[in-house]
């Protein structure tokens, strides 16, 4: 009988079989406290998934006498999703999502320290104080220990609701939450946006993604063999991505291109072929409806000058509602309500570079490309 070997198996193969470079502080992205000193916590489950290692940052003050023990009580209090139970300064279980490590069933928690994220040694346990810009680390087994390693920079679970989405698109009495991020590993631009998906019962993630292509005017899906062949909302683009599944930012797991979709469920595209970037905060994408007339033409909408310097005019021969200024990351710059079929936009105060003005008429829109000089 022959196997089918799917991208998803093959992206778990290599997950799973090549190193990554060594992982920073700059690589934190959940940050927790305040003071002017800082450590690092990493918990490695080493319980064979595709994300078994996660680190957090906690700031402090050198006054505040902290101990690698208060790590777990800091981390606890900033994400309901991380438990531990630590009775007489020994490190029982230590639970973060889907991820358990009990002692006892069937091996302890060996404990770490080290000036970097690679050269952490064993220590005497939980009760070492902490010092500026040290890493601490746990790691579960003792047979044999090993030190622990980082897969992932740890995301909150509170960073990001499904309350925030103020429309969706669909039917039904379930819902999914879509989250795509545009940008690659070490960028900090926001350029990731949600969806809201209704539907009954279950969806597949790419109905669920040709449903918001159906429905929303920005967005741009092309597929080939059930596969994206290329995926555009705004102004941005990408035909490379890794899937991925969970219920909030911080569970965010390796996942197939095409998964099933239950009430409750997120499914997550990341730019690239990165593992360092997850999908990260988004940006809720605003309701673009696709009008099924096609009476509206960009036609009968001029602006000039193109490029502009200083002022770009825009003449339309109907009324103009309003106009929405984004820059090229997608970030909304500024909105005007002109109701008229005449009128000038500022753009003297903006940087150099590509923007997209996103007009209405009669409740419709079509976006155009503007370029300042």
């Amino acid at each position: 009988m022959k196997t089918k070997i799917t991208l998803f198996t093959i992206l778990l193969f290599l997950f799973t079989h090549i190193g990554f470079a060594q992982f920073s502080s700059n690589d934190i992205q959940f940050w927790i406290g305040e003071g002017d000193s800082e450590a690092y916590l990493v918990v490695d489950f080493r319980d064979g998934t595709t994300d078994p290692s996660f680190a957090w940052g906690v700031k402090f003050n050198a006054e505040d006498e902290l101990t690698f023990a208060d790590l777990f009580d800091v981390v606890a209090a900033a994400e309901p999703n991380f438990t531990f139970d630590n009775p007489g300064g020994f490190l029982n279980d230590v639970v973060y999502n889907s991820h358990g490590g009990f002692a006892g069933d069937p091996d302890y928690w060996s404990t770490w320290s080290g000036d970097t994220s690679v050269s952490m040694t064993m220590n005497s346990g939980i009760s070492e104080d902490l010092e500026n810009s040290r890493w601490y680390g746990i790691s579960y087994g003792f047979s044999p220990p090993e030190m622990p390693t980082i897969t992932y920079p740890a995301y909150s679970s509170q960073w990001f609701s499904v309350d925030e989405l103020e429309y969706s698109i669909g039917e039904g009495e379930d819902y999914a939450v879509i989250v795509i991020d545009f940008v690659e590993a070490n960028n900090d631009d926001p350029v990731s946006f949600a969806w809201k998906v209704q539907f009954d019962g279950n969806i597949s993630s790419l109905d669920a993604l040709q449903l918001i292509n159906e429905n929303d005017l920005e967005f741009e899906l092309t597929l080939e063999d059930g596969q994206i062949a290329n995926l555009t909302y705004m102004a941005l683009e990408g035909g490379e991505w890794l899937s991925y599944s969970g219920t909030n930012l911080s569970d965010w797991v390796l996942a197939e291109p095409d998964t099933n979709l239950q009430d409750g469920d997120w499914f997550g595209l990341a730019k690239g072929a990165s593992y360092s970037r997850r999908p990260f905060i988004p940006v809720p994408a605003e309701e673009n409806p696709v009008m099924g007339t096609g009476e509206f033409s960009k036609n009968t909408i001029s602006l000039y000058p193109n490029p502009a310097n200083d002022i770009v005019n825009i003449k339309s021969v109907e009324n103009v509602e309003s106009v929405i200024l984004y820059n090229m990351f997608g970030q909304r710059v500024q909105e005007y309500f002109i109701n008229a079929s005449t009128s000038t936009i500022d753009v003297s105060a903006l940087d150099m570079g590509t923007y997209f003005l996103k007009i209405s008429t009669n409740g419709q829109f079509t976006t155009y490309k503007v370029l300042k000089n």
